[in-house]
């Protein structure tokens, strides 16, 4: 059964909502860069925002581009994600960044069949940097976006 929505409604009902709670704070939300934006993705999987949030200035002030980052010491920058957990993210970044040099000569692509032929690239990741770092219309739907669509609509 497809979903059908009134999508103007919806907008109209989402929109205000989130300019009114949303999280405006989050440095990531405030750049159009596909590096930081790709940094931010990989910190957040499976942890809160704002918790990501310090983690991701200092990785970020560390490693200011994505060649820095291909030639960063894990063992630091494990040092940094401490706060995370889950310390293999450190090995993924610093795999991911040598593969875009190796690959694509240190563009992160704008291109999705590009970005998700990248071990560590998932859809949803692919999607959140050709929407926020290259301004491309894609869906981004993760399990937050389902449970405010589920809500929305009565969608299950």
């Amino acid at each position: 059964m497809a979903l059908e929505v009134d999508h103007i409604k919806f907008q109209k009902s989402v929109i205000p909502w989130y300019e009114k709670y949303g999280r405006h704070g989050l440095s990531w939300r405030k750049t159009k860069d596909p590096y930081l934006i790709l940094v931010a993705e990989i910190l957040l999987r499976q942890t809160g925002a704002w918790k990501a949030e310090e983690v991701y200035k200092n990785i970020t002030a560390r490693f200011r581009t994505i060649r820095e980052l291909s030639t960063g010491d894990v063992t630091e920058l494990k040092k940094l994600i401490t706060p995370l957990g889950l310390h293999n993210r450190a090995e993924l970044l610093i795999n991911i960044s040598k593969e875009i040099m190796t690959r694509f000569d240190g563009k992160i692509p704008s291109n999705y069949n590009e970005l998700v032929s990248i071990n560590g690239i998932g859809q949803y990741i692919a999607n959140s940097i050709l929407c926020f770092g290259y301004n491309l219309r894609v869906p981004i739907v993760d399990e937050s976006v389902k449970r405010v669509i589920s809500r929305c609509t009565d969608y299950q």
